[in-house]
């Protein structure tokens, strides 16, 4: 890709969406003062759930050749970022992986040394520009002797187990709760 291939446009709002801008606001109005105690409120803010749906779905459908545009100039612009600094990242990565091998290599000789009960300066210089931080990994390689306090919890499968069953079969150490959700169907 070169540079020429990309674009900035400038986006047009539609007008349209000034005069739903307003209407959203007051439906917001309308729905914090909606009240909902009685079978008749009930209705009444599932029939405002539609027009907020409704209105919602017009809004995001107006803006939605908009977002298509910006979605395609920021991945356009994204992958030429990429493109151009790909050598960089390389050369990066190749640097850092030398640096780190003569360190280490250095690291072990001076340690050796040290324990040989030479004496020695270093020859790892100070450089302004780097830092170090050791990176610990851990790998399983036996997950049955893994103490328990290394175990983790699975929230999405304990409320799926708590689903299934209606939250009947109980789980020591859990407490299963049940909430409410509305789908609007509109």
């Amino acid at each position: 890709m070169i540079s020429a291939e990309l674009t900035v446009k400038g986006f047009d709002i539609p007008q349209e969406t000034t005069s739903l801008a307003d209407g959203a606001k007051e439906i917001e109005i309308s729905a914090e003062n909606l009240e909902v105690g009685s079978p008749a409120q009930f209705s009444q803010a599932a029939k405002a759930l539609a027009v907020i749906k409704y209105a919602k779905k017009k809004l995001v459908g107006m803006l939605k050749p908009q977002r298509q545009e910006a979605h395609q100039v920021h991945s356009a612009i994204c992958a030429y970022e990429s493109e151009l600094s790909a050598p960089l990242d390389h050369a990066e990565d190749l640097m850092k992986s030398k640096m780190i091998h003569w360190y280490t290599e250095q690291k072990k000789f001076e340690e050796t040394a040290v324990d040989a009960g030479q004496v020695f300066v270093s020859v790892i210089p100070d450089a302004e520009n780097i830092g170090w931080r050791e990176n610990w990994k851990a790998e399983i390689v036996n997950e049955s002797v893994i103490p328990q306090r290394f175990w983790s919890v699975d929230k999405k499968k304990l409320a799926d187990f708590a689903k299934t069953n209606k939250g009947l079969v109980e789980v020591e150490g859990v407490e299963f709760t049940k909430g409410m959700t509305i789908i609007n169907n509109s």
